[in-house]
């Protein structure tokens, strides 16, 4: 457990000291009718600002896909975001400067019980 502790810790400084406030805006989608769930009638949100290092893609990256046999992912660009007090979800959306960004895929890296930091794929 300890090693991981580390693992932590350097992933949440380096973050910290590289990232960039974002906000993300955790979204709650209800429907009112249980006859018609497709039938979204209400969304809430919680926003919170979250340090976020923004990526793009590298030959490194894409040849751990390839040997991990996991489909290559093709958003644009990607978002490396240290652990949090929330659970980030596909349906959540990233404010950044005013932008709007849709996410298509979340990856924890998690070697252990422990969730160091999320993998988050942009929509192009």
């Amino acid at each position: 457990m300890c090693l991981y502790t580390r693992m932590l810790s350097v992933a949440l400084r380096l973050i910290t000291k590289y990232g960039r406030d974002v906000t993300w805006r955790s979204m709650v989608i209800t429907a009112t009718n249980v006859n018609t769930p497709w039938d979204i009638s209400t969304a809430s949100y919680t926003d919170y600002t979250v340090k976020m290092v923004q990526t793009s893609w590298s030959n490194l990256q894409s040849v751990l896909y390839y040997v991990a046999k996991k489909e290559y992912p093709s958003g644009s660009y990607l978002g490396l975001l240290a652990a949090t007090a929330f659970t980030p979800k596909v349906n959540d959306v990233v404010i950044d400067g005013g932008k709007t960004i849709k996410i298509m895929n979340i990856d924890e890296i998690k070697p252990g019980p422990t969730i160091l930091m999320y993998i988050v794929e942009f929509e192009r």
